[in-house]
């Protein structure tokens, strides 16, 4: 059994990976357009059957209460609540129409309409999409990965990366909490980047770490050339992962590496230690820095924890600047008894 609890919440977090990388554009863009029609008195509906009707009535429920932030009530309604119209158009008109005949009866030019179906076939959101876009209503279409009949009256998808129903529809939810996050946003001026005023960090890894203080997520750094990736590397920082929410791996430069192992090295560019790293499970985020040591990027960071070998427990420099800002710092015991210079002297490399 636990192989399959295993496997499942691996396709999930898969899913939801290839996610990130496909549907980012098209989430920001909904939210956009979700912020524009709310804003301008105008109303959101949202239909789905079964499953998706509940996350329906649910991203609903997000915008009559709220998100995260203290604002007023929005007009977001999930058309799958009435029992009597569900039944009474069902009997007479055929199930097909239950949602359609409320957005004929309702939608008007500048409204919005999600329609959620993992397989994109239902005939009752299909229709209420067609009828939709007849009136001017700008769909919103969230369904699963293949070509599907709701496609065709869409005016902006949201194509989840799977075929899996269950996969399909937690995805799907977890896209419709980020549109209510950033609609929110957008109506209450919160949407935008703060300029990068950072001499290290780039400005968006900086605005992530105002996100994850509020949230009270804690946020793990570690640090190193990491030149030739070994096992060792990702057993510790499989422990450094385990000790908080976020881990950012702050990484030498080319010109850094130079000067602290010497002009022989670095072996792989930064470009290609940072894709390395950024592909290993335990790591969340790789930044680059170009001084010798990490103090002035920990000093912009102010992790939590901050991590290093146990090698390092006599004397580190940086334990003072983590510590400054109320972080602590960890020194994880070499489990994997293997170091990159030893590696390279076994392969005579120099």
């Amino acid at each position: 059994m636990d192989v399959v609890v295993g496997e499942a919440l691996r396709q999930a977090a898969r899913v939801k990976t290839l996610a990130r990388d496909a549907l980012g554009p098209q989430v920001v863009e909904a939210s956009r357009r979700l912020a524009e029609c709310l804003d301008g008195e105008r109303r959101a509906y949202v239909v789905g059957n079964g499953g998706s009707a509940a996350d329906a009535q649910h991203f609903a429920a997000e915008f009559t209460g709220r998100f995260h932030r203290a604002r007023r009530p929005l007009p977001v309604l999930a058309l799958s609540t009435d029992t009597s119209v569900l039944t009474g158009v069902g009997n007479d008109f055929g199930f097909d129409a239950v949602f359609a005949r409320q957005v004929e009866a309702f939608g008007r030019q500048g409204d919005i309409l999600f329609a959620i179906s993992a397989s994109g076939n239902s005939s009752n959101v299909v229709e209420a999409a067609r009828i939709a876009q007849k009136k001017g209503v700008f769909v919103v279409g969230l369904t699963g990965r293949h070509p599907a009949a709701l496609d065709r009256h869409c005016d902006l998808l949201l194509k989840v990366p799977s075929v899996v129903t269950a996969r399909i529809q937690e995805c799907q939810m977890t896209l419709l909490h980020i549109v209510c996050d950033l609609t929110e946003r957008l109506l209450l001026g919160s949407a935008d980047e703060p300029a990068d005023e950072s001499t290290i960090l780039p400005g968006k890894l900086l605005a992530m770490r105002e996100e994850w203080r509020q949230q009270r997520l804690t946020v793990v750094s570690t640090n190193g050339c990491f030149d030739v990736l070994h096992a060792g590397h990702l057993d510790s920082l499989s422990r450094a992962a385990a000790l908080g929410d976020v881990l950012v791996v702050l990484l030498n430069s080319d010109a850094s590496v130079r000067r602290v192992k010497g002009p022989g090295r670095p072996f792989s560019s930064q470009g290609g230690r940072a894709v390395l790293l950024q592909a290993l499970e335990p790591v969340d985020y790789v930044c680059i820095f170009d001084q010798d040591d990490p103090a002035a990027a920990l000093a912009e960071l102010q992790p939590d924890v901050h991590c290093k070998g146990s090698e390092y427990a006599a004397a580190l420099p940086e334990r003072e600047i983590v510590e400054r800002f109320g972080g602590r710092v960890e020194f994880l015991p070499r489990i994997i008894d293997l170091s990159s210079t030893q590696l390279i002297e076994r392969l005579d490399v120099v």
